[in-house]
């Protein structure tokens, strides 16, 4: 029997595990009950390293700001694989899920609140000398607020030590250019580009960036400059932002406490002077989650055509 175990440990015994609500070569995710309390249990690849997992516990448990999940617990090390970790289960899903749901209602939500929001997280993270690593609207999910909270932070090491273990190449959309070069250390710049490519999925209603492109078309997509997505992002503030975010040359990309001072100012050009969340009213009825859903980090299947959308902002 264990003893001494960290104050952070939730061990198995605690957690009823109900219903699988994700996969992927990283992790599954389940549904499941903690102290009354319902909760998301986070099971790591058997191939997880020890040290890796214990690491990123040191850090999350420390972690508080609205816009970060929190860490209720997770498992004790000291034992066999596979790992995991709890915390709050949100109801509404990914932040993709979210806006797909919404759909023909975006013209009365404020979408740059989502990207404030997330941009607020990221500079908290960075803050707390946190890289996120694989920022994207998958791993952003919303509250019963309707808040968007950032997940999976600081976990790339060991998803990519799944991917390589799986022989399954990282998705390239959300990757800076330095990286696809071949720069293996991670820098708070390389997030910045990923949060662009976030902004595209928000103003794209979930839809994933460049669809249909295999991975070295992707490539050539994300290291020729510029690269302007198209012509309904007609803001001048937007395209700069973006611009910015994405530049060629990471010394060039602002850090997250200019882009939350922009957003702001972008919102209140469109009308948005308050920061809170919206009001539900009008939200379509949420459906049960389904079963094996792709998780977070599953490589995003490929979407087709989509008709033009419209979106709300006064331009």
């Amino acid at each position: 029997m264990e003893t001494n175990l960290p104050s952070w440990t939730i061990t198995k015994y605690e957690v009823d595990r109900e219903n699988k609500i994700g996969v992927g070569f990283f992790s599954d995710v389940y549904k499941g009950t903690w102290r009354g309390r319902t909760v998301a249990v986070k099971v790591l690849a058997e191939t997880t390293p020890r040290k890796l997992f214990v690491r990123e516990v040191e850090i999350w448990k420390n972690l508080r700001h609205p816009n970060v999940l929190q860490l209720c617990g997770a498992s004790s090390a000291s034992g066999k694989a596979p790992w995991f970790f709890v915390s709050p289960y949100m109801k509404n899903g990914s932040l993709v899920e979210f806006l797909k749901r919404i759909g023909d209602a975006s013209r009365e939500w404020d979408l740059f609140r989502f990207m404030y929001e997330i941009a607020k997280g990221m500079e908290y993270l960075h803050t707390q000398d946190v890289l996120h690593g694989d920022l994207k609207a998958a791993n952003v999910l919303v509250d019963d607020k309707l808040r968007c909270v950032i997940s999976d932070f600081g976990q790339s090491e060991m998803k990519s030590e799944a991917f390589r273990i799986s022989g399954t190449p990282l998705p390239r959309e959300w990757q800076a250019p330095e990286l696809l070069l071949g720069q293996s250390r991670l820098m708070a710049e390389m997030d910045v580009y990923s949060f662009a490519i976030c902004c595209i999925e928000i103003l794209s209603m979930g839809r994933m960036p460049w669809p249909l492109q295999d991975d070295e078309a992707v490539r050539h997509l994300v290291l020729g400059a510029p690269h302007h997505h198209d012509s309904r992002f007609t803001n001048p503030a937007v395209q700069e932002l973006l611009r910015t975010c994405w530049d060629r040359d990471p010394k060039l990309r602002p850090p997250f406490a200019k882009i939350v001072r922009d957003i702001k100012q972008l919102r209140r050009n469109a009308g948005h002077v308050d920061l809170e969340s919206p009001q539900t009213q009008g939200l379509p009825p949420l459906e049960e989650v389904e079963p094996h859903l792709p998780s977070p980090d599953m490589r995003p299947a490929e979407l087709p055509p989509s008709q033009s959308l419209c979106f709300f902002f006064s331009f």
